[in-house]
């Protein structure tokens, strides 16, 4: 897949860094410390300046993951593992906050909470 992904200083959310994703690219980032339970919320802030294909958030523990579309043109994969809750719901082009309820989604589609998870955007 082409595309990048940097740490940016850019135009961020409220101070903080950002991770600014170009073109048509998956990027994991490992958390082994954080384990979900029913409570878990993940909370994003997503600025989407054009709409692509898909633009997403998910989570997964290596066997098992969760997808949650937020933005994008394509809609329809029938996989279990993709949420469609927030799909096109917020403006593009500035910043949105989401505050996904992955414990219980995660829970409510597998039946466990995992030891670990990663994320992947």
């Amino acid at each position: 897949m082409g595309g990048s992904a940097i740490l940016f200083t850019g135009d961020k959310f409220d101070g903080s860094m950002s991770l600014k994703m170009e073109g048509n690219t998956w990027k994991t980032q490992n958390i082994n410390q954080i384990r979900l339970n029913r409570g878990s919320v993940l909370r994003i802030a997503v600025k989407v300046p054009l709409k692509g294909e898909l633009k997403g958030i998910g989570v997964g523990d290596g066997q098992r993951q969760l997808l949650y579309v937020l933005q994008g043109t394509q809609y329809g994969w029938n996989a279990e593992w993709v949420n469609y809750r927030y799909f096109n719901t917020l403006p593009h082009n500035q910043w949105n906050v989401y505050e996904i309820p992955v414990g219980a989604d995660w829970y409510g589609r597998y039946g466990y909470y995992p030891n670990s998870i990663f994320l992947r955007s």
